[in-house]
């Protein structure tokens, strides 16, 4: 039910008493309620900045229930609203307009090999990128920021005989606060050959993803052959 205005003249009608000043405080809880109720539908009712956290270009946080876009790569312990240097206000509307254009796809390019295509966004719904290489990287990786900053990441990687990408492209989920390991696993396979393959990166605490592990057996037998390479990862808080 909307609020019923009142018209307040002097020496006149309507009296200052108890019943009309209940009617604006009445007004004013229920104004309250329904912004923290929309607040809360939109998922900005927690705040969501730390004063010790670090954070990167085009991050979003929620601070008394507004929202800022880091726009430099830089940050301070001062608070985004104080600290326009570095956070710039932005609407909701804002906000919706980043998750949707953001948002990453995969495409599949038809020939003779089946090659998958895949682009990604810089920030996809809150994600960082940690670690980018078109052509892909094998043995080891150093991500940009340390991996315990996130809940989980995702890790992107191809595979092809001669090395050259993207034959494949994959993603694998792992659960930061169980896993430390990346499992990665796939079987390939064409008319007179196949391949099937598991690898084990490991996370560690200098910020670097290592492969440890490798197993891979096809028709010639066991091969040890460094064929992955990890393109992209991502990390989600």
């Amino acid at each position: 039910m909307s609020y019923t205005k009142t018209t307040w003249q002097n020496d006149q009608a309507p009296a200052i008493n108890a019943t009309n000043l209940n009617h604006i405080e009445t007004g004013i809880f229920n104004n309250d309620s329904k912004i923290a109720e929309t607040l809360s539908t939109l998922g900005l009712a927690t705040d969501t900045w730390d004063s010790s956290a670090s954070y990167n270009e085009n991050d979003i946080v929620i601070y008394n229930d507004k929202l800022y876009k880091n726009i430099t790569g830089d940050y301070t312990t001062t608070n985004p609203a104080e600290d326009t240097t570095n956070w710039m206000a932005i609407s909701v509307l804002d906000y919706i307009a980043f998750l949707i254009s953001n948002n990453s796809k995969n495409t599949l390019t038809t020939s003779t090999s089946n090659t998958y295509s895949c682009t990604y966004s810089n920030e996809h719904y809150g994600g960082v990128v940690l670690y980018e290489n078109a052509t892909g990287t094998d043995g080891e990786i150093t991500l940009s920021d340390n991996y315990s900053n996130y809940s989980y990441i995702e890790v992107y990687y191809g595979w092809n005989a001669d090395n050259t990408f993207p034959y494949g492209c994959m993603c694998t989920k792992v659960d930061l606060a169980s896993i430390s390991k990346v499992l990665i696993s796939y079987n390939l396979g064409g008319s007179n050959w196949y391949i099937n393959l598991y690898e084990c990166w490991s996370l560690n605490n200098d910020n670097k993803l290592t492969r440890v592990e490798r197993f891979q057996h096809n028709q010639s037998g066991y091969s040890t052959n460094t064929q992955t390479k990890i393109t992209k990862v991502i990390g989600y808080k």
